[in-house]
C-alpha cells in the first residue's frame, strides 16, 4: 500500500514481537543511527521509512519461509508458540493501558518493553524444539517440565539476546530486571514496575502454579506504583479481555494461512 501513513505502519509493526524487534534493531544500526537512540516503534518507523520497514518485514518472514530447520522447530509445541505470542502482545497492550490509567511512566516505552521483555522464552523453546527435531525423544516427564525450565532460564537468555541484537537500552533493562526483587521505585524503574506487574498477572492467568514465585513481585510493584485493589481488579479484567482478543486474532490468522 504506497499511501500507508507512518502512524498506521507503526500500528501494524506493533502487532508482532519479531517484527518490532527487527525494526528497532535496524533503526539503531550503524547505517541509520542518529544523535539519539531510538526507543519507540513510531520513531523507528519514522527514521527508516516505508520502504525499509518493508524490507525488514520481508527479512523476518524469510527466516521461517526459507529455512526448513526453523519450520520444523516451529511444528513442535504449536500451542506453546501461540501462547508466547499472545502473552507478549497482551503484556504490551496491558502495560500501555496501565501507564495511561496511572498517568505514570511512558506508555510508548512500556508498550515496546512489554512486547520484548520475555524474548528469552521463545529462544529457549526453540532450543528445546531443536532437540526434538534432531531425533531426541521427549517423554511425558520432559514435556511436563519444559515450562518450568523455560521459566528458570528465560531472563538470562533474554538479556543476552537483547544485547546481541543491540536493542534499545530501556527494553533491555526491563528484560534483565523484571524479576528482580527490591527494584527502585522511581525514575526509569517506574516503567519496569509497570511491565513487571502486567507480565506477572498475564503469567498467573496462564500458569497459576507461578503464584508463589510472583506474589512478592506483584506486591512490590503495586506498592511502588500506588496500585490499589480496585485498579488491580480493573487491570486483571483488561488483561482477560486482551488475552481473549489477541488469542482469537492469532488463531484466526493461522487458520487463514493453513487454508
Amino acid at each position: 500500500e504506497p499511501n500507508l501513513s507512518l502512524a498506521e505502519l507503526s500500528r501494524l509493526v506493533s502487532q508482532d514481537p519479531a517484527l518490532a524487534a527487527g525494526v528497532l534493531k535496524v533503526a539503531n544500526s550503524p547505517a541509520y543511527v542518529g544523535a539519539q537512540e531510538i526507543q519507540t516503534l513510531r520513531d523507528a518507523v519514522t527514521r527508516l521509512g516505508l520502504t525499509e520497514v518493508g524490507r525488514v518485514a520481508g527479512m523476518v518472514a524469510a527466516r521461517s519461509l526459507f529455512q526448513p530447520q526453523v519450520r520444523n522447530e516451529f511444528s513442535h509445541f504449536v500451542h506453546t508458540w501461540g501462547e508466547l505470542f499472545t502473552d507478549s502482545v497482551t503484556s504490551a497492550r496491558g502495560s500501555s493501558w496501565l501507564s495511561m490509567q496511572l498517568r505514570k511512566g511512558r506508555s510508548d516505552h512500556v508498550f515496546v518493553a512489554g512486547m520484548l521483555h520475555d524474548l528469552g522464552r521463545p529462544v529457549a523453546l526453540r532450543s528445546i524444539a531443536s532437540i526434538a527435531v534432531g531425533g531426541e525423544a521427549l517423554d511425558e516427564d520432559d514435556l511436563h517440565h519444559i515450562d518450568r525450565v523455560i521459566e528458570q532460564v528465560h531472563v538470562e537468555i533474554g538479556g543476552e539476546v537483547h544485547q546481541a541484537w543491540s536493542l534499545p537500552r530501556f527494553p533491555t533493562l526491563v528484560a534483565m530486571r523484571h524479576h528482580d526483587l527490591n527494584l527502585p521505585a522511581d525514575g526509569e524503574y517506574v516503567d519496569v514496575h509497570i511491565v513487571r506487574l502486567v507480565s506477572a498477572l498475564v503469567q498467573f492467568r496462564r500458569h497459576p502454579w507461578r503464584f508463589e514465585a510472583i506474589r512478592n513481585e506483584v506486591n512490590q510493584s503495586c506498592a511502588a506504583l500506588g496500585v490499589n485493589a480496585y485498579v488491580l481488579r480493573s487491570l486483571d479484567t483488561q488483561l482477560k479481555d486482551e488475552l481473549s482478543h489477541v488469542g482469537t486474532a492469532f488463531n484466526d490468522k493461522n487458520k487463514r494461512k493453513a487454508g
